[in-house]
């Protein structure tokens, strides 16, 4: 019982994985217009930096970056110490599940691609770039 819980966190944690760490940088992507004022892209009617922007958006924004932190370390952690795990492969079956125990450390690599994807729609405004982008690490 106790491992199937795990395991179901571990789902959960790795499904929310890029809708949390996309919102969180959604703070961020911001667009000027011609009086020099910032909106975000996501909600047009917010402006950046402003009151409203620091009481509501920012502190929501910062919880998710940090849930995608904590998510990122957890699951990094458990991968590179997988090796010494007996029976990693059944205990962190959400983490190992789709790789030989041989090529464990892959699991890195498609976390960092996970974080590629908001990271790149966050940092660009240019739309064929962050296609680009997303073309490379897909």
């Amino acid at each position: 019982p106790g491992l199937v819980l795990y395991n179901a966190v571990g789902s959960l944690a790795n499904l929310a994985f890029i809708p949390v760490a996309m919102s969180g940088l959604a703070a961020f992507n911001c667009f000027q217009h011609p009086d020099g004022s910032y909106s975000m892209k996501l909600l047009p009617h917010v402006q950046c930096y402003q009151e409203d922007w620091f009481a509501s958006v920012l502190p929501a924004a910062l919880i998710c970056l940090l849930v995608t932190t904590v998510i990122y370390v957890w699951f990094a952690a458990l991968a590179i110490n997988s090796p010494s795990i007996t029976l990693a492969h059944v205990r962190l079956n959400f983490l190992l599940g789709r790789f030989s125990p041989e090529t464990y450390y892959w699991n890195l690599v498609v976390l960092s691609r996970g974080i590629a994807f908001p990271v790149a729609i966050a940092a660009s405004s240019n739309a064929y770039l962050v296609g680009t982008i997303l073309c490379l690490v897909a």
